[in-house]
């Protein structure tokens, strides 16, 4: 499988999945946008809601016997596109560290509530869920809030994402 990722128009993005799937209906092309799952208080209630992981950004899959260039003009030219990452003017297939992080996000389909705990310095520890073997990546921890933010490298640009988190005990 070969992978790429595009930038759209912020809250327009299922709307551009449905416009370009239209288009490309014999094809085997898969578009995806990750969501995840956020726990949000509103008025003395906790909510559940679902909401993008990466705004604006969808990621595209191609059979690996498929090439790109058949499909850029059409991508480019759908109400919504704003660019291709990592570079426009030459589209390039993901690298091998960013089809493995794109490839965990996908198949988690929804990103739901990751475990974790905190060990005796206070650090977080993740058991389960998609911040499993992350660690690294956690930049920011609200405990309050029950969030951590997440810095990831894609495409050589930086994503910073908040996923909800439970805490399971106190180690």
């Amino acid at each position: 499988m070969k992978y790429y990722i595009a930038q759209v128009l912020t809250g327009e993005e299922r709307k551009y999945i449905t416009l370009v799937k239209a288009m490309h209906k014999l094809s085997n092309i898969k578009i995806y946008f990750p969501t995840k799952i956020v726990k949000e208080r509103q008025r003395e209630k906790i909510l559940t809601k679902e909401k993008p992981l990466f705004k604006g950004y969808i990621i595209i899959e191609l059979q690996d016997n498929d090439d790109i260039k058949h499909y850029i003009k059409s991508f480019r030219t759908t109400t919504g596109f704003v660019r291709f990452l990592k570079n426009n003017t030459d589209v390039t297939e993901l690298s091998t560290h960013d089809r493995e992080i794109i490839k965990n996000i996908i198949q988690q389909k929804e990103i739901g509530i990751s475990k974790v705990t905190f060990d005796e310095n206070d650090k977080i520890v993740v058991l389960s869920g998609v911040m499993k073997g992350m660690e690294g990546s956690i930049v920011k921890v609200n405990k309050r809030k029950r969030r951590a933010q997440i810095k990831l490298l894609l495409c050589e640009e930086t994503f910073t994402i908040d996923l909800s988190f439970e805490v399971i005990q106190n180690a």
